[in-house]
């Protein structure tokens, strides 16, 4: 196990360990807090900043501080992610695991794909991105209103009672690693087979579910040859800066709309993935 000592990081000059943890796809932020602390005999302990159930990554786990402030200055560390997007459909999550909202006009998405769904033209409104930008909070996120988690209000079916909240952030450097496309039935069965990683109810089976009625119509209109593109990027930023949002706010500038396919943390302030503990 790594244990980083932190001596006057952190307010009042309070030494506390510091756990890189590889958080693995499917389970929550939560679950790997609870099995990391049990099986270490942790207590006190918190993360510095959590993660959607089927991204993966840095987590970092504190203990010895009772106080979410004593390591503020940790939380506020600027991150690293990796991610990849699909451009083509959305969902009422902006990423896989969500139910989906609209399908792109896959008639003219088909014939426009190889003129303007280019890597030159994703490559340059992804370059957009960098510097000071406004997003929209997703729905499904941690963040309040009211008192209440956002994801909450969206559970209960109350979406409609939530306002669009914009807030500022900061992407330090973000670039288009690859652009491809990728066969419509591999995507969706890498995307139910993802799925099927998810513990805990993130209404998983009844994604899967709809996913494999949706699929097999899409195919059969358009065959099996049918691609969409799908794009990865590689982007550090201020903390608090949903990927998701980006991913969405790419698809609407190209308009076909997109969602996200993957989220890997590979950095959180000094912390890489090679500093990381791993639970199996």
């Amino acid at each position: 196990m790594r244990r980083i000592a932190l001596k006057g990081y952190f307010r009042d000059n309070t030494v506390v360990n510091v756990y890189p943890v590889y958080k693995t796809k499917g389970t929550s932020s939560t679950a790997v807090l609870r099995e990391y602390g049990q099986l270490h005999n942790l207590k006190n302990i918190m993360h510095a900043g959590a993660l959607d159930p089927l991204a993966e990554g840095v987590l970092l786990v504190v203990d010895g501080v009772s106080n979410v402030d004593d390591i503020r200055p940790l939380i506020n560390s600027h991150k690293t992610y990796q991610f990849s997007g699909v451009l083509g459909f959305t969902t009422d999550t902006w990423g896989i695991l969500g139910i989906i909202q609209s399908l792109g006009n896959f008639n003219a998405f088909k014939d426009l794909q190889r003129k303007e769904i280019t890597e030159e033209n994703i490559a340059r409104v992804i370059s957009s991105y960098q510097g000071k930008i406004e997003q929209e909070v997703p729905i499904f996120s941690n963040m309040r209103y009211r008192n209440k988690r956002m994801y909450q209000w969206a559970r209960e079916g109350k979406a409609y009672l939530v306002p669009r909240l914009i807030r500022e952030r900061f992407v330090y450097e973000i670039r288009l690693d690859s652009f491809e496309l990728v066969l419509v039935a591999d995507l969706f069965e890498q995307i139910i087979s993802d799925l099927s990683l998810v513990t805990g109810d993130f209404r998983q089976e009844k994604i899967i579910q709809f996913l494999k009625t949706v699929v097999p119509p899409i195919l059969d209109r358009f065959g099996k040859d049918f691609t969409l593109p799908v794009f990865t990027i590689t982007a550090t930023c201020e903390k608090g800066t949903y990927i998701r949002s980006i991913v969405h706010s790419i698809g609407d500038r190209l308009g076909f709309g997109a969602v996200t396919r993957s989220i890997k943390r590979t950095q959180v302030g000094e912390y890489s993935l090679d500093d990381c503990d791993r639970l199996e």
